[in-house]
């Protein structure tokens, strides 16, 4: 076999795999619905607005991140937020101009795949960087985002159950290793018995 067949074939092979997985997430999970599968899987392609909210939490997160964190980090984690998000955005615009075409609804499943990693990468920065409002706000953004894949993709909850471990298992799996909060009281603060919390 030439190099170009065996490259043919890989890319063949690839293309089958990728169906199989979109087929399989996709899918209802009840045999029931398995007649309406492909109204069903419509309802994955969700509105631009629900791309603007979630695009608006990560920024807020993103932003939060640059001031406790620094810009070298949040720039890093900004650039696979933006670059998730560009994605999920653009497949999004091309399954709504073809809503029956599987392939522009694949597009939409890989983009939110991608999307969740994203998130999991921002969340696992603001909630082990040690500064407890960072940690609080990445908690609470992660939650949001997670709920709304649960809400928006329930036509397809294998898909909504894989977003969901991908974004979760690393953040409590990085948990295990908690980084040391930075709030505290001062010492000026201890032997006066008052002052404020600082961070």
């Amino acid at each position: 076999m030439s190099g170009s067949q065996h490259a043919s074939a890989t890319i063949a092979s690839l293309e089958r795999l990728r169906q199989t997985a979109f087929e399989w997430l996709t899918t209802p999970a009840d045999k029931a619905n398995e007649n309406i599968a492909v109204e069903l899987r419509r309802t994955l392609v969700v509105s631009r607005r629900a791309v603007a909210f979630g695009a608006t939490s990560l920024i807020f997160l993103l932003l939060a991140l640059a001031i406790f964190r620094g810009l070298a980090e949040a720039a890093l984690v900004g650039l696979v937020v933006a670059v998730a998000l560009f994605w999920r955005y653009n497949s999004i615009v091309g399954a709504t101009r073809a809503s029956d075409d599987p392939v522009a609804i694949r597009a939409v499943v890989e983009a939110g795949l991608f999307y969740s990693a994203a998130i999991s990468l921002a969340g696992v920065a603001a909630t082990t960087s040690g500064a407890v409002v960072l940690m609080v706000l990445g908690a609470l953004v992660v939650t949001g985002l997670v709920f709304g894949f649960c809400i928006t993709n329930s036509g397809a909850p294998r898909y909504a159950s894989l977003q969901s471990v991908i974004v979760m298992v690393p953040l409590s799996s990085r948990q295990a290793f908690p980084a040391r909060a930075t709030c505290g009281w001062s010492s000026s603060t201890r032997r006066s018995g008052s002052g404020a919390l600082s961070c």
